[in-house]
């Protein structure tokens, strides 16, 4: 016959889903009313815990997603530029002085007179740049003065291939 105490340990080790056991049931092999309703609180307890977890990381995450998604408004005073790029032609077109950023890209993609010209920088209410070479490459920032955008743009342009960067165009968003 088995001792109760090697029963239990060998019930626990083989149950695919671990029970939390209280170490005096285990070994009195006894199951009183008070007992199960304790363990049963406590499964439940474990089971809540996660799924309160969860709801909350859920919420915040939407909360955060939502602060992402609201651009901040537009002034009155702001004003918008784009530069458009053609990767087939190496071809760009550029706009600045327009109150609305689609406004600006719409522009500027009718002036890069490309079928495949895509936006690759907008700016409100700063300096944008484009940077191309004679390998190919090419790159694009905006920045808040001139000079950081040129920079920038060239650092851009060398690091994926452009030996030969210079700049095609730089523009401030306003008039």
């Amino acid at each position: 016959m088995r001792n109760p105490v090697e029963i239990k340990c060998v019930e626990f080790l083989s149950d695919p889903v671990p029970r939390h056991v209280s170490l005096s049931r285990a070994s009195a092999n006894v199951a009183d009313d008070a007992g199960e309703e304790r363990e049963k609180e406590r499964t439940t307890m474990f089971a809540i815990r996660p799924v309160r977890t969860a709801v909350l990381a859920v919420v915040m995450a939407a909360a955060g997603m939502l602060s992402l998604a609201a651009p901040a408004a537009a002034r009155a005073d702001d004003t918008f530029a784009a530069i458009a790029y053609s990767e087939s032609t190496n071809r760009y077109g550029y706009s600045y002085g327009y109150d609305s950023r689609a406004g600006a890209e719409d522009r500027a993609i009718t002036e890069c007179k490309a079928d495949d010209a895509k936006i690759v920088v907008w700016g409100r209410n700063a300096y944008v740049a484009l940077a191309v070479s004679d390998e190919g490459a090419y790159g694009y920032a905006w920045a808040s003065t001139e000079g950081q955008a040129k920079r920038l743009a060239l650092q851009k342009c060398r690091d994926f291939g452009g030996n030969t960067a210079r700049i095609a165009v730089c523009v401030f968003s306003g008039d």
